[in-house]
């Protein structure tokens, strides 16, 4: 685990040639909150976090503020797109909280792989044990350019972050994860046990992200045409998609729970602004085991910024859970 200040190195063994498939998390932490037992979760791809202001005053205020548990998807790392800035260390800063970031992209440079596209985890309390968690390729983003970086090609490959918080005397494991799109439902299931894996069996477990739970493999323009098909047939298709995905059944036969933790039926990602809501898919997440989610809590909260313009293609998810 590093400081935010320092830099990502590769192992001596490990060339340009070689590339290291999962670099290692960078962390700061910062003193406890003191956070009770009842506290709030928010899920959000910020899809790189380039702007930053307006994410800031969403979590800053109701019903985002206050969150003790913030569990963020594609965030830059000294990214141009992003005004070179580290966002979730930033982020971090601006709200007073402890966090990890594990980079799952490195774009290398001429001075070294210094910029990254990653998962992050940030919490009221300090974490510990924080550990990136490799998961299989199911498609080689080092082929194309991830999150929309247009400028260089990247190396490494997704990857869960998880970590671990003590809160009221009772440990917490935390994780996100941002499961692959082009690959089908099966494929995520897959996944998401790779990352259960890495967690205890038993315990109090909070895991969310954006589990691009889009009911199909929308790798090509055909996998989109059948898509759109079976959504006339089943317009909830996009919006339900927990009877189409089995990476559902893994979570709850790990012993998760997704209801109350997620407002049903309420889509989480536009394309773009005008995009009809039947068409908008339920793709962020929130599960949870052995806290209890607090009924009528769960929330979709758009992500817009000036001019009602999205700070985001995804919107925030939130809920209060008790120990």
């Amino acid at each position: 685990m590093a400081d935010s200040s320092a830099g990502i190195a590769l192992p001596d063994n490990e060339g340009a040639s070689q590339p290291r498939r999962t670099f290692e998390p960078i962390a700061r932490n910062r003193p406890s909150k003191g956070t009770g037992p009842r506290f709030k979760i928010v899920v959000f791809n910020a899809k790189g976090g380039k702007h930053l202001d307006a994410i800031v005053d969403h979590l800053s205020r109701p019903p985002l503020a206050g969150a003790a548990v913030i569990l963020l998807c594609e965030l830059d790392w000294r990214l141009k797109r992003s005004g070179m800035s580290e966002v979730a260390s930033e982020l971090a800063e601006r709200l007073s909280m402890s966090f990890a970031f594990a980079p799952e992209f490195g774009f290398p440079r001429r001075d070294g792989i210094t910029s990254f596209l990653g998962n992050a985890i940030l919490s009221s309390e300090p974490l510990f044990e924080v550990k990136a968690v490799p998961i299989t390729p199911l498609y080689d983003w080092t082929r194309r350019h991830p999150g929309g970086i247009r400028d260089v090609r990247a190396i490494g490959a997704r990857n869960a972050l998880i970590a671990t918080i003590n809160l009221n005397r009772t440990r917490i494991t935390l994780g996100v994860i941002h499961l692959e799109r082009l690959t089908g439902p099966p494929g995520r299931a897959s996944l998401i046990v790779e990352l259960l894996a890495a967690i205890p069996r038993s315990g109090c477990a909070i895991v969310g992200g954006d589990f691009n739970s889009a009911t199909a493999n929308l790798r090509g323009p055909l996998q989109f045409a059948r898509l759109a098909v079976q959504m006339l047939r089943e317009p909830r298709r996009l919006r339900r998609p927990e009877i189409h995905e089995p990476l559902f059944d893994e979570l709850k036969r790990a012993g998760f729970t997704l209801d109350s933790a997620n407002a049903p039926l309420a889509p989480t990602f536009k394309l773009f602004t005008a995009m009809p809501r039947f068409m908008r898919p339920k793709l962020d997440w929130i599960a949870v085991r052995n806290v209890r989610p607090v009924p009528g809590s769960a929330c979709v909260v758009q992500a817009t910024r000036s001019f009602g313009r999205s700070a985001s293609d995804h919107d925030f998810i939130a809920c209060e859970v008790e120990l």
